[in-house]
């Protein structure tokens, strides 16, 4: 007969990577809270310290507009011990960005933040309001040596900041930052999965449900479920009518989205694109001699979308509800990604955004 314990250990329980929904997650990290870095997206930085590296590249990178059409990404690791040795360029927070972080109940890496100033109101203003816990490059004395700046590429200030990934818990626990996650404000997207074999109720005196449970756990697994939509070779993202776009190619040899963009092969399992509503706000001026900037900001309205996995796109809806991102398909059920790393195209829908795809 088959015990419990010798069922478990043919069986044990598959810990996930909640922002990935991949396997062989590092079990000391679950229920703790994921790391959200603003890193530089300026073609001078590129390519970025660690968006490539093949073991700790991103779990999520998110691009959307910044100010001027430049556009800037957030990182988010969902295991604050697994971010690459060198990590970056950071950069300044901007308001959408803090925000987008807090429906992942992430803590908020940074390197410097824009200021409220007259109409506008600035991630100083968010910090103090929401009350996120962020740690600041510039306004902080760096005593885990978790910053530093690399200048062989230039001396462009903005450009060299990064961060030492392997100092970030050690950062984390010295400002007494909460690491617990709080699950009710904590994004998770659902995945596609291979259908897991059932266990029986009990194991005493139960032998033939043991060993059939055990025979369904060494017989190959189920495919699993076909990914929606209709297929998608290529996909192209504009964040609005003043930027650049984002051009991503599917690969059959590996499942994946490739694009160069960033000056470097970057692989995606998915990407999603969602639709917001933005609004152009001026922060008057902004250097003391006059000068207007223009902000992009966010509302969070949620809308229309795409996903794209496993060479198909479908459309989608998004909302926020609750605190956290829900995504659903065409008939209103969860919309469901490949087990993967993901990249997220933050829209305008009311200022020239936009997503095409081909076969």
């Amino acid at each position: 007969m088959v015990t419990e314990e010798g069922y478990l250990k043919l069986h044990p329980p598959v810990v996930y990577n909640p922002l990935t929904g991949i396997e062989g997650y590092n079990e000391a990290a679950v229920g703790k809270r994921p790391i959200a870095l603003v890193v530089e997206n300026d073609p001078k930085a590129r390519p970025q310290w660690g968006i490539d590296d093949p073991e700790k590249s991103p779990d999520i990178i998110l691009e959307g507009e910044m100010e001027g059409g430049e556009t800037r990404t957030l990182w988010f690791y969902a295991d604050m011990n697994s971010l690459p040795s060198q990590v970056g360029p950071l950069r300044s927070a901007r308001p959408p960005y803090v925000r987008f972080s807090e429906l992942f109940d992430a803590i908020f890496v940074h390197c410097g933040f824009s200021r409220t100033t007259w109409d506008y109101t600035g991630a100083d203003t968010v910090f103090e309001e929401d009350q996120v816990d962020h740690i600041d490059m510039l306004h902080y004395d760096n005593a885990t040596g978790v910053f530093d700046r690399d200048y062989t590429r230039t001396s462009m200030l903005e450009h060299t900041a990064f961060l030492r990934g392997e100092r970030v818990a050690d950062t984390v626990a010295a400002f007494g930052f909460r690491t617990d996650a709080d699950l009710s404000r904590y994004t998770v997207f659902e995945f596609r999965r291979n259908e897991e074999p059932a266990e029986p109720e009990t194991f005493a005196g139960l032998a033939g449900a043991a060993n059939a449970a055990v025979a369904a756990y060494l017989a190959p697994p189920e495919e699993p479920e076909e990914p929606a939509g209709t297929p998608c070779r290529t996909i192209d993202c504009t964040f609005s009518s003043a930027t650049d776009t984002r051009h991503f190619e599917y690969s059959e040899a590996d499942g994946m989205y490739h694009t160069q963009d960033y000056y470097t092969d970057v692989a995606r399992t998915n990407v999603l694109i969602l639709f917001d509503t933005t609004q152009y706000i001026s922060k008057a001026d902004y250097w003391g001699a006059g000068q207007e900037e223009l902000y992009c900001d966010y509302l969070f309205t949620g809308g229309t979308g795409k996903l794209a996995s496993a060479g198909k796109v479908e459309d989608i809806t998004w909302a926020v509800e609750n605190g956290k991102i829900v995504l659903r398909n065409q008939d209103g059920e969860p919309a469901l990604l490949t087990p993967g790393k993901t990249w997220i195209g933050w829209c305008s829908g009311n200022k020239g955004g936009s997503a095409t795809t081909a076969e």
